[in-house]
């Protein structure tokens, strides 16, 4: 998932600008946003070595839980993107 913050200042500039955030309010959500897209690439990578080398949990016999357990968190961290994307960049 890749956001375009050049389409999304487009988005800002034509909207109503009395529900505008400040420039100093969406560098934080922006920042938000990038830690949970880097949250996001983390789990999906620990998905991907999971499913590629069983011995990546030696200690674990319960591979489906250990991966149900990733895609929650995965989801969770969508959820928020969302929130963020649905709700502060207009």
């Amino acid at each position: 998932m890749t956001i375009d913050f050049k389409a999304l200042a487009v988005e800002l500039a034509n909207t109503d600008k009395t529900n505008m955030l400040t420039e100093e309010e969406l560098d934080i959500i922006r920042n938000q946003m990038r830690g949970y897209l880097g949250d996001l690439a983390k789990v999906k990578n620990n998905i991907h070595i999971l499913l590629k080398s069983k011995n990546s949990i030696p200690e674990h016999t319960d591979y489906t839980d250990s991966l149900d357990k990733l895609i929650i968190q995965a989801c969770d961290i969508e959820e928020k993107i969302e929130f963020l994307k649905n709700n502060f960049m207009y």
